[in-house]
Formats: structure tokens, sequence, C-alpha cells
């Protein structure tokens, strides 16, 4: 093998190993987006269980505020998806089960 192969073997050696590491990278840092995902479900019902486990009540209107503001980001979502705005398909299910549960809930309020 010649100086020039040993030096070619090496550099595609070396561009073997940073690929490989760059998609661990990219693999860890999926994972980890889709656990900020995870955790960020339900964020205000978490909030206020685990402030009260801590002894920490949140304030009622703290609450309140992260409330309304994912009413507005509901509602803001529901007219983008009246004017045709595209979704994945696991994106509109998720949409279509919160509809449901917010009609739900609403129905439940206008009947007790």
């Amino acid at each position: 093998m010649s100086w020039r192969d040993e030096q070619d073997a090496l550099r595609a050696a070396g561009m073997k190993a940073r690929l490989e590491e760059q998609q661990r990278r990219d693999e860890q840092f999926l994972k980890a987006r889709q656990r900020g995902r995870e955790a960020s479900t339900g964020a205000t019902r978490a909030a206020a269980l685990l402030a009260g486990l801590k002894g920490k009540t949140p304030s009622l209107r703290s609450i309140m505020e992260k409330s309304q503001a994912n009413a507005d980001e509901f509602g803001r979502l529901e007219r983008e998806v009246e004017r045709g705005r595209p979704m994945t398909s696991l994106g509109r299910a998720l949409f279509e089960r919160e509809k449901a549960r917010r009609e739900g809930e609403s129905g439940a309020a206008d009947a007790g």
C-alpha cells in the first residue's frame, strides 16, 4: 500500500467517524426534542401538581393565565385549520382529539 493510499484510507476513516458522530448527535437531539414535546403536553396541569407536591401552590391567576393562553392558541389553530392550513395526519388527529375534548367539556358545563 502506497503512502497516498494510506492517507486516503485514513481520510475516509476520519470522514466515516465524523459522519457516525453527527448521526449520533442528531439522534440525541431528536430524542431530546421528543421528550420536550412529551413534557410540554399537559404542562399546566403537571405544573400545578408538582407545585402542590413541593408545597408551593401556584396562584390561581397564573394557572388561569396559562389556561387562557392555551385556549387562545387552540382558537388560533382552529381558525387556521378552517382556512385550510396543511397538517400532518398525526397533527390532524391530535387537533381533532383536542377539539372533541373541548367540546365535551363545554357540553358538560352547559348541561351542569
